[in-house]
């Protein structure tokens, strides 16, 4: 991570069919402070000697962008559409959502305009 922070995170709710994929950088925290501020007694089952511990390191995540997917119907229904789509070369009607985060600059771009729609009023 120090020679190359770049990282991908992907999240899964294969019961309700909803994925998200976070691109960003990440850095590596040692504060003890914030391991106990982050410490729930299910991590003591990987970490035994608790937020203290002196090997323990939190990961901060700086998102540049996130892509959001799911699929409304169910399994069966989705399968056949997707397997539709790869035979005609065609694109997914799943019926499902997706989309793409915001970048940064983008993200930069629309606090200014809330922070200039605030200032009018």
């Amino acid at each position: 991570m120090q020679r190359d922070p770049r990282c991908y995170l992907y999240f899964a709710n294969s019961s309700d069919k909803e994925f998200l994929s976070v691109l960003g950088t990440v850095e590596v925290v040692n504060d003890v402070q914030r391991n106990k501020d982050l410490w729930s007694p299910w991590a003591k089952a990987w970490v035994p000697d608790g937020p203290e511990d002196p090997d323990l390191r939190a990961l901060k995540l700086r998102p540049q962008d996130a892509y959001y997917w799911d699929t409304k119907e169910n399994k069966v229904v989705a399968m056949v559409k997707v397997a539709i789509a790869v035979l005609s070369g065609g694109k997914t009607g799943d019926g499902g959502m997706e989309g793409h985060g915001i970048s940064e600059q983008d993200r930069s771009t629309q606090l200014r305009a809330v922070g200039q729609d605030r200032a009018k009023r």
